[in-house]
């Protein structure tokens, strides 16, 4: 079955809720946002990984050789994830979940010169707000849970531009959460 729309706001909306309770929509935004586009980047590189594999050993590539050959090549694909900030490593965090998304976080922005100065604005552990809270492990490790239940893979989507809808539609709820019109 495709992703469609519909399916990817509700999945997306409850993402959202699964925050709210501890902050408001202003404050949480840009981990839904983060956590997306880290999931969606783990997706589509896995596709291209698994192709490049394929590429290789049509080549006579043996696979012990192919790390060496090409495989783990940054440039080799749209957005390189480190072995470190892939999708099977995050997750299974548990502890110190924050400072792993960050670290997950930067270490694609530094392999991927086009998102410089993109991703390390991004903290999953900055206080919030007057209580100065903060986003606790537990709820970041439910957060990571529920989009581990997507694929985010282009061959899943019902349409090719259904993330840049689903956007869309995140700036449209931050800004009604907000009581703002989104445009």
């Amino acid at each position: 079955m495709k992703l469609s729309l519909s399916w990817l706001e509700n999945f997306l909306e409850e993402a959202c809720e699964s925050l709210r309770g501890n902050m408001d929509a202003s404050e949480f935004k840009e981990y839904i946002i983060a956590m997306l586009f880290l999931k969606r980047v783990n997706d589509k590189f896995e596709d291209e990984w698994i192709e490049r594999k394929k590429f290789l050993a049509s080549k006579g590539i043996a696979e012990p050789d192919m790390p060496f050959n090409g495989l783990e090549k940054p440039e080799a694909y749209t957005f390189f994830v480190p072995e470190n900030a892939r999708w099977d490593k995050v997750k299974h965090q548990k502890q110190e979940v924050g400072d792993y998304l960050n670290k997950a976080l930067w270490a694609i922005e530094d392999v991927n010169p086009p998102l410089e100065g993109v991703l390390r604005s991004i903290d999953f552990n900055r206080t919030i707000g007057k209580n100065n809270k903060r986003i606790t492990d537990q709820d970041l490790v439910e957060l990571i849970g529920h989009f581990n239940k997507a694929s985010l893979k282009d061959s899943n989507f019902e349409f090719p531009d259904l993330l840049g809808s689903a956007y869309e539609y995140l700036i449209k709820y931050f800004a009604d959460s907000a009581g703002k019109k989104g445009r």
